[in-house]
């Protein structure tokens, strides 16, 4: 089973990946990143690292909406918490990925997550297609 570390360094990663020049990071239609998180019982201690997460992404003017659902009826996920953070662009997404690597704040807020023995089931990135 994954750890969490694991999960976040896919997450870090993602907004790392070289884009060459060929390819367009300009402003396109929003993408929403979707985090999927067992916290094995642990619900309360992820919400209650919410409010700090949410500080963090103000300090560094990260402009996301952040929610945090509890799957209900998904299967073998039933039960597990999805992150979902709405970027307005890839442009944000890529830029607010950029400063969580290089933040000392947001690293310590990834340790106790970490330590609190939860893991990620996936991490993806999808794009608004909507007509």
């Amino acid at each position: 089973m994954r750890s969490i570390a694991l999960g976040v360094g896919v997450m870090v990663a993602l907004g790392l990946i070289a884009v060459s020049p060929g390819e367009a990071l300009a402003d396109s239609p929003g993408v929403l990143q979707a985090v999927v998180i067992n916290t094995n019982g642990q619900d309360d201690a992820l919400l209650a690292e919410a409010e700090k997460n949410e500080k963090i992404f103000k300090r560094l003017g990260i402009q996301a909406r952040r929610r945090y659902l509890q799957a209900t009826l998904a299967g073998s996920q039933t039960g597990t918490m999805i992150v979902s953070i709405d970027y307005p662009s890839l442009t944000a997404f890529a830029e607010a990925q950029a400063k969580l690597a290089e933040d000392k704040e947001w690293q310590e807020y990834i340790s106790r997550i970490t330590g609190a023995g939860m893991t990620v089931e996936s991490n993806s990135l999808y794009r608004d297609i909507t007509p």
